[in-house]
């Protein structure tokens, strides 16, 4: 076990937008961690983030770094098909693995993923970066309080324009494996099982609508029914014309509702709680924590390193949340509803 006095030695695998996030949550917890050695397989987009982040060790080919000492853990920012490949060399190597979103493109291969970590002894963990922004770690709270009584109906809207380019490997369904469900939809199916269990059956429609010559979906509309009886009503589109995405959760239970969006507002109506806001309580404005949720998400991690506990989004919490993700995209090219038990 890593003394509780060192700083954690990371590797980042790949040189992406969204390792910027990961590389300044890093950044942000110096006195716990620091970066090594950065890899890209473009050398001129590695040798720009070296120089940006002030890491003196970069490499065009990830096995390289791999082989560094100093790094105790690996932190994979890379292409949805890359996943498997990477986090079990790097498990392998001895490292811990912090990987993100989606684990894998197939439930067999999240399985090869675990049992890579079972037979390492190390720690891996997937990146659902939003169970670790304050407004969802509240509204997690807030309904294991019971303060919303029985859960009855969720209902969640996602809305954003087109953030790729045509040669994007996000539009190749062969290395991301979905379109707007994968990039940011298995995001909110991972909370809505956090907040409420396991789902049961999913009917889910999906379509290409402003480009039908893409591979992969730019809207999706989802119910599902959860084995406790709470349904969910999901709606996610990449064809919003505006500035800036936004969504909005509303949560309806028993004995009151939630809602929270973009803004951070979150705000509850309760039987149990003193109401001052045309019968709405304010809870508080929380703010757009997106940036901050990736150095929780990252500071957990070391902790659970340092300290030799389960991390608290284990490859299996991964695998569930594709599950359900495949069982989407499986209903939406039957027509029918999917039960997850059979995938």
């Amino acid at each position: 076990m890593v003394s509780i006095l060192d700083r954690i030695g990371v590797g980042i695998i790949g040189c992406g937008e969204i390792s910027k996030l990961h590389i300044r949550g890093y950044i942000n917890l110096v006195k716990k961690a620091k970066i090594v050695a950065i890899s890209d397989i473009i050398e001129e987009r590695v040798r720009s983030f070296s120089e940006e982040f002030s890491v003196d060790k970069w490499y065009t080919d990830y096995e390289q770094l791999l082989k560094v000492e100093d790094i105790d853990t690996v932190d994979i920012c890379a292409p949805h098909n890359l996943h498997t490949e990477i986090v079990i060399k790097a498990l392998e190597a001895g490292k811990h693995v912090i990987c993100e979103k989606p684990i894998a493109l197939t439930l067999e291969e999240a399985d090869q993923m675990i049992r890579a970590a079972e037979r390492a002894h190390k720690k891996l963990m997937i990146a659902h970066n939003l169970r670790f922004m304050a407004q969802f770690q509240k509204t997690k709270e807030i309904i294991n309080k019971g303060t919303l009584g029985k859960l009855g109906l969720i209902t969640i809207n996602v809305r954003s324009g087109s953030a790729y380019e045509s040669k994007n490997w996000r539009l190749s369904k062969k290395v991301s494996g979905g379109g707007a469900l994968m990039a940011e939809g298995i995001h909110f199916l991972d909370l809505l099982r956090w907040y409420v269990g396991e789902a049961d059956q999913v009917l889910g429609i999906t379509e290409k609508v402003l480009d039908k010559e893409r591979e992969v979906e730019d809207n999706a509309v989802i119910l599902l029914r959860f084995k406790d009886g709470t349904h969910a009503y999901y709606v996610q589109s990449s064809t919003m014309k505006r500035p800036y995405p936004e969504w909005k959760i509303e949560i309806c239970g028993s004995k009151g509702s939630l809602v929270t969006d973009l803004k951070g507002e979150l705000m509850i109506y309760s039987e149990e709680l003193k109401q001052n806001f045309n019968g709405w309580f304010t809870n508080q404005h929380i703010g757009d924590q997106y940036a901050d949720s990736f150095r929780n998400e990252i500071e957990q991690f070391i902790d659970c390193i340092k300290e030799d506990r389960t991390p608290p989004v284990t490859g299996e919490e991964g695998k569930a949340s594709l599950r359900l993700l495949l069982s989407v995209y499986k209903s939406a090219e039957t027509n029918e509803w999917v039960k997850l038990s059979t995938l």
